[in-house]
């Protein structure tokens, strides 16, 4: 007879997971095992002082070693701590145990603890329940409410104890886009990912420590921390903090460099790793090979510089040396951020002529401000940028919400007809993508200004003239967004949402018109004729694009009845909390 698999317990603390562990133990019979208890058993003292005195690495530590144990055994029930789903192999393990409980608690009912440091008070709770519901939902086989009775709670992961974990994982391939009815809704953007990416190598290349607040947290800035690791640098996490233990100088450990499909880490690193006169290699996957790297391709044959592409492999080796470059701003802006980061870490001074145009201009405009901020210095005259020498300096920085999110959370007042508030978004902000607010007010939406972010309030949509040229990961978004405006909308400077994680100008005309919507694409402009329904009950694929993805999901929420989007998983590119957002937020309904 086959052995019964494990029941898996994850959720936050108090969500109720020791009681309920104890309890399906009596009505199935089965044993119990506590992870947080059986680690404090091993090391002989208390969770808390385990943190103290040995920090929080050496516990995450054990957890992984129990959780590799328990996946060899069956018919157990298991409690996880609130924080196993933090570390990716630790949950490699865990999703071998067994199946997977998500125990979900509103936060109005759960309370600090003291014999759990990362929720000792009520702000360190709710900053946790924030941080963790995108990892709860992404590693659970199943969700079940624990805000009612305990019986009620029981009999329901009973139910579900003969359950293949095989196949329930199947079904989350599939989300249900079904809108609630709410009156007024609160998002919190989580920080930009441009900036964490820019704080992250700026921290890495400096002497000292630096405190980044604010970590994005997503498989693109995972890469990076990936990418300055191999370079030398130290990174730990904590929750949404990092701590940056930079070196001056990059070294090189001799790992592939694992890029991911995160073009801002591959195009930034390049520069810095061609600094070594070693080869180093990266890895790159999804649409990124696709995309353009001619500039350097270019620049490092000019100047003598090996940059060889193998498949999916690139290797580089310098030395790069102080002098003057020159590089075109036609196809990103990322190839000038890249070489402003590395020559700033030269001893001598250097000189960038740019080959107008420059799209995505602003971009390149953080770049340079943050690197000033950290005692680098740069300086344009028109189309040459000055660069000094000598390296960053440590120190903290806190960033602020992405704007680029916003634009789908300031969509839904106009396919729903209910205000949203947008919280952690910047009035003065330096991010390109924050014209958006310019764009919905052009549109004939409403946003005002209140404390930490937008309130945008619903509208009689028009149709306007949009350029991309300089903000292209708002095209989805507004592409979208067009459908539900009266009149005819154009949006030219499209040619590069082409070569981002899917052809974006194909994917968005592709699904939309399933929907209903009347989109036309041509070579570098997009017209989108409104105001359209938009029909229920369609398939949508987001062509393994997360800004697709989430744009198409706001998108569904105009219909009156149930949408079903496939690989719902692409937006842990940027925004892992994205559905787990809109459920708390009480914009859809639970899958």
């Amino acid at each position: 007879m086959k052995e019964p698999v494990n029941i898996v317990l994850i959720g936050m603390p108090t969500a109720g997971k020791t009681t309920i562990s104890h309890l399906l133990g009596k009505k199935l019979g089965r044993p119990v095992t506590e992870m947080d208890d059986e680690i404090e058993l091993r090391a002989g003292k208390t969770i808390r002082r385990i943190f103290a005195e040995d920090g929080e690495d050496a516990f995450r530590k054990m957890e992984t070693e129990i959780a590799a144990e328990l996946k060899e055994t069956s018919g157990r029930i298991i409690s996880c701590g609130g924080g196993v789903v933090k570390i990716p192999e630790t949950m490699k393990y865990v999703q071998e145990c067994g199946l997977i409980v998500w125990l979900k608690r509103d936060l109005g009912k759960l309370f600090p603890t003291g014999t759990r440091p990362l929720a000792a008070d009520r702000g360190s709770l709710e900053k946790l329940y924030w941080e963790r519901q995108a990892l709860y939902a992404k590693y659970c086989d199943v969700s079940v409410d624990n805000n009612g009775t305990l019986e009620k709670t029981a009999a329901q992961i009973v139910a579900l104890a003969e359950c293949d974990p095989i196949a329930l994982r199947e079904r989350k391939r599939v989300r249900k886009i079904r809108r609630k009815d709410f009156s007024l809704a609160s998002i919190r953007l989580p920080s930009s990912k441009s900036a964490v990416h820019r704080a992250v190598i700026l921290s890495a290349f400096a002497n000292g420590e630096s405190v980044i607040r604010g970590d994005s947290g997503g498989e693109d800035v995972e890469a990076t921390i990936r990418a300055v690791r191999a370079l030398g640098a130290s990174v730990t996490r904590y929750d949404s903090t990092l701590i940056v233990k930079g070196v001056s100088w990059p070294s090189y450990n001799g790992s592939v460099i694992d890029c991911g499909e995160s073009g801002s880490t591959l195009r930034f690193l390049i520069p810095v790793a061609a600094l070594l006169d070693e080869p180093v290699t990266f890895s790159i996957s999804g649409r990124l090979p696709e995309r353009p790297m001619d500039e350097y391709e270019e620049l490092f044959a000019k100047h003598s510089l090996r940059f060889e592409r193998d498949g999916n492999l690139i290797r580089v080796c310098g030395p790069l040396q102080a002098g003057e470059y020159e590089i075109s701003g036609r196809q990103s802006s990322q190839f000038l951020s890249g070489m402003m980061m590395a020559l700033s870490l030269l001893e001598d001074d250097s000189r960038i002529r740019i080959i107008p145009p420059l799209y995505s201009e602003p971009y390149a405009v953080m770049t340079a401000k943050m690197i000033n901020a950290a005692d680098g210095w740069i300086e344009r005259e028109e189309n040459m940028v000055y660069v000094r020498g000598g390296g960053f300096v440590s120190g903290e920085k806190n960033i602020p919400g992405d704007d680029s999110l916003a634009a789908f959370a300031a969509m839904i007042p106009y396919v729903t007809g209910r205000p949203v508030r947008i919280m952690n978004m910047s009035h003065d902000s330096l991010q390109a993508d924050h014209t958006l607010v310019d764009a919905v007010r052009r549109m004939g939406g409403m946003a005002e200004e209140m404390e930490d972010g937008y309130i945008f309030l619903p509208a009689r949509l028009r149709g306007a003239d949009i350029d991309l040229r300089n903000c292209p990961d708002l095209g989805p978004a507004l592409i979208a967004l067009a459908s539900q405006a009266e009149g005819t909308s154009l949006f030219t400077g499209t040619d590069r949402l082409r070569f981002k994680e899917s052809d974006r100008v194909e994917a968005m005309a592709e699904e939309m018109t399933k929907l209903g919507c009347l989109i036309t694409a041509g070579e570098d402009t997009v017209c989108v004729k409104g105001k359209t329904p938009i029909r229920s009950g369609m398939t949508l694929s987001p062509h393994h694009d997360h800004r697709v993805a989430m744009a198409l999901s706001i998108l569904a929420l105009a219909a009156d009845g149930t949408t079903a989007l496939l690989d719902p998983g692409c937006v842990r590119k940027s925004w892992p909390e994205f559905f787990g957002m809109l459920e708390q937020a009480g914009i859809i309904q639970p899958d």
